[in-house]
């Protein structure tokens, strides 16, 4: 059975708690970490 590496709880720069991360960033460490699959995930407070 073969295995995969995977993050779905990814925060980017939409989320109020990650404005300085960005997509371009996550997805070159993910090559390089040989992570196939990855989720953003945006957490924002809506009043």
């Amino acid at each position: 059975m073969r295995s995969a590496r995977f993050d779905y709880h990814v925060h980017e720069t939409f989320s109020s708690d990650a404005r300085d991360s960005k997509v371009e960033d996550y997805i070159k460490v993910a090559e390089k970490r040989g992570i196939e699959q990855i989720a953003f995930t945006t957490h924002e407070i809506i009043t």
